[in-house]
């Protein structure tokens, strides 16, 4: 039962085109984020490394409540 409820529910989202336009942006943000020094999320502090405890925990849950927040939306 569990597994025709599951395929039929990726079954309908991947015909949904905002899946993967939400998909593409969260994935543009975060690659953003890693890459380059202009854009920043979760408002890193400028005396700490970047690959800090403290600044991968405020970038994941930076992307955590934007794709909550996206989600909520969007389902």
């Amino acid at each position: 039962m569990f597994a025709q409820i599951f395929r039929f529910e990726l079954a309908f989202h991947a015909r949904q085109p905002l899946v993967y336009v939400v998909s593409l942006v969260i994935f543009l943000l975060s690659f953003g984020a890693t890459v380059s020094d202009n854009i920043q999320m979760g408002g890193t502090i400028s005396n700490i490394n970047i690959n800090s405890p403290f600044n991968v925990i405020a970038v994941l849950s930076t992307i955590s409540f934007m794709t909550s927040l996206i989600a909520g939306v969007t389902f």
